[in-house]
């Protein structure tokens, strides 16, 4: 009998089959129903109506941020290529490709990425996403769209540039001092890790005192999914970075695709 539960144990399950999927009681049951649903439920969920008219208002911003657009070859290698073995895009340019064939196309992605930033521009086959649809950790009712998360399958060269930009910007943010001092996440040397040491101190300080201590959370539910792309161009504007940084910005969100 041992033997057999072995055997089973090492059986393949087979094939993921979700189950049909239901928003506002209709049932969904074929994969091309399901993906529309899905890509309804979860990307659709804004339109440019939420969003401000005009992002290029005049702005008088406080001070102004250095962001140079010229980039070393060393700036735009790093970048590019070490990262983890991230899926590719529709393109199915790997890491690994880019990385064989570096010492032919590096000095033409660095004044790729130069020009991009220097016109403030996005280029299309960047901003075109495959999306896949992974279920929530610990979620039991996979009949809902809130039970997956929608993941985009991006250009491996487009996250290089993008990867080299979030860098620049979370160092500039913080020798600028534009995000408060206790921001954490996507910045350099500051993670989720210190802050639960300092909200552990916190409390442990408390309890020493004979005090009682409460802890408040709040989650914004699809944040990240829900970015007005002209409030985040005037936002951007107001703080003081410059003007090819707006327009990049803009470019990365404006008419992006997506195939579920």
């Amino acid at each position: 009998s041992s033997v057999f539960k072995a055997v089973r144990w090492l059986r393949s399950p087979g094939a993921f089959q979700p189950p049909p999927l239901q928003v506002d009681d209709v049932v969904y049951e074929t994969q091309l129903d399901k993906a529309n649903a899905l890509r309804r439920a979860t990307l659709e969920r804004r339109t440019a109506e939420d969003d401000i008219q005009d992002p290029w208002i005049e702005v008088s911003p406080r001070k102004t941020i250095p962001f140079p657009h010229e980039i070393s070859l060393e700036e735009a290698q790093d970048a590019t290529l070490r990262t983890g073995n991230t899926s590719p895009g529709a393109d199915n340019i790997t890491v690994k490709l880019l990385t064989a064939v570096w010492h032919i196309i590096g000095t033409y992605v660095r004044r790729l990425f130069e020009g991009c930033l220097a016109m403030g521009h996005h280029p299309k086959p960047f901003r075109a996403a495959e999306v896949v649809m992974i279920a929530k950790p610990g979620r039991r009712d996979l009949t809902t769209p809130r039970a997956w998360r929608p993941i985009s399958l991006l250009s491996c060269l487009g996250k290089g540039l993008e990867r080299l930009v979030a860098r620049r910007l979370a160092w500039a943010c913080i020798h600028h001092g534009v995000l408060h001092p206790q921001q954490a996440g996507a910045l350099p040397k500051r993670s989720a890790t210190d802050l639960v040491a300092a909200l552990v101190h916190d409390i442990e300080e408390a309890f020493a005192r004979k005090k009682v201590a409460t802890l408040v959370t709040m989650d914004i539910q699809g944040a990240f999914d829900t970015v007005l792309r002209n409030r985040l161009i005037l936002r951007l504007r107001e703080q003081g970075w410059p003007e090819h940084l707006a327009r990049w910005a803009g470019s990365f969100m404006d008419d992006r695709s997506a195939c579920v």
